[in-house]
């Protein structure tokens, strides 16, 4: 049908400008004189061309896209090249060759140069390049190259879109922690977390001496006896060095930054040899399983590039529901834009299970967190969670305040 839609109107183009040129030969043989026929004459090869270019196939073309690089970054600028080849050398005076983008790219296109207008003439072949600023993170498609061209009147007009489909992943942007103190963040979070976690009494490992502070049912009776002294039970130390990045996926202005945040903390704890795992809980669930290494990495930056703020619960109702966060046994850093006393409440389940737990609260401007925050950071604490004001701006420093 569509085939059928075309053919008529390449006829009706086609017997418009047969019409055109008998009209205007009519008009020199009844009138006659030198200007009538000028005028016939003059007109005669624009109106050729275009009936001509009625049926030159503009499916004759092939394009190519070639991209700067192959791995791309938050922020990051860089350069499309077109080229444009055809199997025929018959004379085109113009072409529009625009490389289409989704309107998100097409905000960071210089100049809107991904539109460029070439006069071809007889050659076979042509390119040009444009320039993208600024990248976004996520996925980007490029679906297909447009190519238009029409004769000088006017009158005829000629379009092909050519399927050249290409997918880039942009993945967030990320800082080097040069002096991350990870050892140091878990240690505190472990200190916190074990004056209130409940000691598991099932795996004895031996016996020490009574040390200030010690729980009275700790204490061995039988031996104490025998030593004429008191000594306690010994526990297996169970707590694990591994991690688990939760982040907040519901809707916030700078989620972008959380984003960043999340790249950079796992970037640097992979780096210092700890294996981390993720979990971000959207439309569809991301749990990556906790290890190391450049697979780790990957896989993180993958996630994290095709991410999407849109959870409509609450952060605290989402890990309070979250079976898989319940499963896992590691040291728990959530990443958050809102500190709140229910999400404190829901995180302290994990603290009970002796799972340190590290709260990353990012705010929207500089400076000291506020007195509310404040009191719900000595809230956390008297729970045994850590919490960490992050700054805007400011990733290291506000890490770096743990020391």
């Amino acid at each position: 049908m569509k085939n059928i839609f075309q053919l008529g109107i390449k006829l009706w183009k086609s017997f418009r400008l047969i019409f055109l040129i008998a009209i205007v030969f009519s008009y020199a043989m009844f009138q006659g004189g030198f200007v009538s026929w000028f005028l016939f004459y003059s007109f005669l090869p624009f109106a050729l061309y275009a009936l001509y270019l009625v049926f030159v196939p503009l499916q004759s073309f092939s394009v190519q896209r070639r991209l700067s690089k192959w791995e791309y970054y938050a922020h990051d600028d860089i350069t499309v090249t077109i080229q444009v080849k055809r199997n025929h050398s018959f004379p085109l005076l113009f072409i529009i060759v625009e490389d289409v983008v989704s309107p998100l790219m097409q905000e960071k296109v210089i100049d809107n140069k991904n539109k460029r207008i070439i006069y071809l003439g007889f050659k076979k072949e042509c390119s040009y390049q444009y320039e993208i600023r600024n990248l976004p993170r996520g996925e980007h498609v490029f679906p297909s190259v447009r190519i238009m061209t029409g004769d000088l009147l006017g009158m005829i007009e000629k379009e092909s879109v050519i399927k050249r489909k290409e997918t880039i992943l942009v993945f967030p942007s990320y800082q080097e922690f040069v002096n991350l103190p990870a050892s140091r963040i878990l240690e505190q979070g472990k200190l916190l977390m074990g004056g209130h976690a409940q000691r598991e009494t099932t795996t004895i490992v031996g016996i020490r001496e009574y040390q200030p502070g010690d729980r009275f049912s700790w204490i061995n009776w039988k031996a104490s006896a025998k030593r004429a002294g008191m000594v306690t039970k010994e526990f297996e130390h169970r707590t694990s060095t591994d991690v688990v990045i939760v982040l907040d996926s519901t809707p916030t202005a700078i989620f972008e930054r959380m984003v960043s945040f999340t790249a950079s903390l796992g970037q640097n704890l992979l780096y210092q040899g700890i294996q981390i795992g993720f979990i971000a809980v959207n439309e569809d669930p991301v749990s990556m399983p906790i290890q190391g290494g450049e697979s780790s990495r990957q896989q993180l930056f993958y996630h994290l590039a095709k991410i999407q703020p849109n959870v409509s619960k609450d952060f605290d109702r989402v890990i309070g529901e979250e079976q898989l966060l319940m499963r896992k046994r590691a040291a728990f850093m959530l990443v958050t834009s809102q500190l709140s006393e229910s999400l404190i409440e829901a995180a302290r389940n994990w603290s009970v299970r002796r799972c340190p737990v590290i709260l990353f609260v990012l705010e929207t401007e500089q400076g000291f967190a506020s007195s509310s925050q404040a009191s719900l950071k000595l809230m956390a604490k008297s729970y045994g969670i850590l919490v960490i004001f992050i700054h805007e701006g400011q990733f290291s420093a506000g890490l770096m305040e743990v020391n």
